[in-house]
């Protein structure tokens, strides 16, 4: 935006003020400022003022540089432009972060925040490691950590208290009690990266237990019908699909949904686009490229048994009049 977003204000208070109020709970605040001259305008809110160690490499170095001082084993970590922020969000997260490296909030739209997120004080290896190799992607480095990625509104926490003011319009918007529309830019990938206008986040249901780096690849057995040699492994950008796929997966595990990033060209699913839904509206594709794992999704909610049956039912009617569920 060209000016300093911590200190724009909104109902009579700065972002910042309005951060360090809902902060109130934790003993341990940093504030990260990207240099020594950044730092001059924390003086007087009466908290730790950090200096990146690796300046002027965007959100990681704050990340990392917080993370190598703090005396805490895990530090939350959120955006000086999320004026909205509640502290029942930061509560939610911080209660889930002992089994993993960090807990990763995830609006209802399946985006992923990693800016307002709790990572293990050991973390900070693993940014600087990523940093000197000259990769300054906080979501790249998520994928070399055990990651839990939570729908916060599963928690009934609103999609708000992760909304980040980025242009005018948006703060505009934001004193003016509108709806913020955040730009097409930040939802569509360039076509030539996957094959489609979709940047996802995508997922994949399965009962495979898989760890993040892992790769998922075609070539196994399709979970449905004559559980022939599946041609394409399969993902979505919508939870809803993938519940459907973690439930309906063969086997005797519980389902699980992880968080998947593609490594090569993906389409539109045609058993859906061309069979049930013209447009894609479920954004369901597939590839015949590997899917790598970048964390699994904990928290999500299943369909009903009777609902779960009554698909089982139907799939396995297709099934004895001989008839693929599956287009492969």
């Amino acid at each position: 935006m060209g000016i300093d977003k911590a200190k724009l204000l909104y109902e009579g208070q700065s972002f910042l003020e309005r951060l360090l109020h809902e902060l109130l709970s934790f003993e341990e605040v940093l504030l990260s400022a990207a240099g020594s001259v950044g730092s001059e305008k924390f003086k007087g809110f009466g908290r730790r003022v950090l200096s990146d160690i690796y300046p002027n490499i965007g959100p990681i170095g704050g990340l990392h540089a917080a993370l190598s001082v703090c005396e805490s084993d895990a530090l939350f970590a959120v955006a000086c432009d999320m004026p909205l922020l509640k502290k029942s969000l930061h509560k939610y997260l911080c209660a889930k972060i002992e089994d993993f490296d960090a807990v990763v909030a995830v609006s209802s739209d399946g985006n992923t925040h990693p800016l307002c997120a709790v990572y293990k004080k050991s973390m900070a290896s693993v940014l600087e490691k990523q940093i000197l190799n000259g990769n300054y992607s906080v979501k790249e480095a998520l994928t070399k950590m055990h990651v839990c990625f939570v729908p916060i509104f599963k928690a009934g926490i609103s999609d708000s208290a992760m909304i980040n003011i980025n242009t005018p319009g948006e703060y505009a918007a934001l004193i003016n009690g509108q709806k913020i529309i955040k730009e097409v830019t930040e939802l569509v990938a360039p076509i030539q990266e996957t094959g489609v206008m979709d940047s996802g986040p995508f997922y994949h249901g399965t009962k495979a237990v898989l760890k993040p780096g892992e790769l998922l690849t075609p070539g196994f057995s399709s979970n449905y019908g004559e559980r022939q040699q599946a041609n394409y492994i399969y993902l979505t950008a919508t939870m809803d699909a993938a519940v459907w796929g973690a439930e309906l997966a063969v086997g005797g595990d519980t389902g699980r949904i992880y968080l998947v990033e593609p490594t090569g060209v993906i389409e539109d699913d045609p058993n859906l686009t061309d069979k049930k839904f013209p447009g894609n509206p479920t954004r369901s594709y597939r590839t015949r490229q590997p899917l790598r794992v970048i964390g699994e999704v904990l928290d999500w909610e299943g369909h009903s048994p009777e609902v779960l049956q009554n698909m089982r039912d139907r799939l396995n009617k297709l099934k004895r009049l001989g008839i693929e569920a599956i287009n492969d």
